[in-house]
C-alpha cells in the first residue's frame, strides 16, 4: 500500500469539496495534473499504480473523454494505451488524427481493483 499524504476524507461530499476546491485553483492543466496526482480523498487511489491524468494537445480540437484506466493505462500512466486505446488510435487516424491533434482523458484518474465498474 502507498503512503498517503492526508488521510481520506471522512465522506464522499467531503472528498468532493475538497476536490473542487483545489481544482478551482489550478490555473493551468499541468497544476490540475500535480493536484490530481497529490489528491488523496479517493480510495481508488490506494490501489492504483499510478494516476493517469491526460495526453494529446488540449488545442487540439477535439476531447476524447473515457471511463476509467484499465491495467496497461495504470501501469503506463497514459490514457487508452491498451487495446481499446489502440483501436481508438487506428479510427481517429482514419480521418486524420493522431495523438498530437487530439487530447484524450477519463472521468477517473486511477484504476478501480480487478478493472471493475467504478462506484
Amino acid at each position: 500500500m502507498r503512503p498517503r499524504s492526508a488521510p481520506l476524507a471522512d465522506s464522499p461530499q467531503a472528498a468532493h469539496s475538497t476536490a473542487a476546491h483545489v481544482a478551482m485553483r489550478c490555473a493551468t492543466l499541468e497544476a490540475l495534473r500535480k493536484a490530481v496526482e497529490a489528491f488523496d480523498g479517493c480510495p481508488l487511489k490506494l490501489t492504483a499504480n499510478r494516476a493517469v491524468f491526460a495526453d494529446g494537445d488540449p488545442r487540439g480540437g477535439l476531447m476524447v473523454i473515457g471511463e476509467a484506466p484499465g491495467r496497461d493505462e495504470d501501469r503506463l500512466g497514459k490514457p487508452f494505451v491498451g487495446a481499446s486505446g489502440r483501436l481508438l488510435d487506428r479510427i481517429l487516424a482514419s480521418i486524420g488524427r493522431t495523438r498530437e491533434t487530439f487530447y484524450i482523458t477519463n472521468l477517473i484518474p486511477w484504476r478501480p481493483p480487478g478493472n471493475r465498474t467504478p462506484t
